[in-house]
């Protein structure tokens, strides 16, 4: 019933919070997408899964998306 987009991907990212957050899972077999697998056969894993699931519903809902992964150190952290 979301009227906005940014409506819309609220109510999808809760959607997915409700999922468990769990490391211990499976990879998906062998020849199945990954997002299917995930929404709906196991229903529980972690960041991987539930941002890589948040962007294609996005998108098929015509909401434009993109997933970026990495990170940065911070030179003052003394992360070095």
């Amino acid at each position: 019933n979301a009227t906005t987009p940014y409506e819309a991907a609220k109510a999808l990212e809760a959607y997915l919070r409700a999922f468990p957050y769990d490391l211990d899972v499976q990879s998906p077999p062998p020849g199945r997408d990954a997002v299917d697998f995930f929404l709906f056969e196991l229903k529980r894993g972690y960041f991987d899964y539930q941002s890589t699931a948040l962007v294609v519903m996005l998108r098929s809902q015509g909401i434009p998306a993109r997933l970026a992964v990495g990170y940065v150190l911070d030179p003052g952290s003394g992360d070095e």
